[in-house]
């Protein structure tokens, strides 16, 4: 399930990293998806406008399902076999 960062606190979003409910993050608007410790997601964080588009999926295969791609930044495998399919 796609969880919307607009409606939790920063704690609540620590406290699912921990736990392992939430293994990726993306972006709604972009459709990218990445891993939670991405430089490039990191930096657009850091200056505030990534925020509210901020999305997690609990895995790889649910970001897939909900059509996003693989971030190009942090998953650079992953991106090279998705735009050469």
């Amino acid at each position: 399930m796609i969880t919307s960062t607009a409606a939790m606190t920063l704690r609540e979003i620590a406290t699912q990293k921990q736990e392992g409910t939430i293994s990726f993050g993306g972006h709604r608007k972009l459709k990218i998806y990445g891993h939670l410790n991405c430089p490039n997601a990191a930096k657009w964080v850091a200056k505030g406008h990534y925020v509210k588009q901020r999305v997690f999926f609990a895995s790889e295969v649910e970001a897939k399902e909900n059509g996003y791609r693989p971030c190009g930044c942090c998953m650079k495998e992953e991106y090279k076999t998705w735009k050469a399919a």
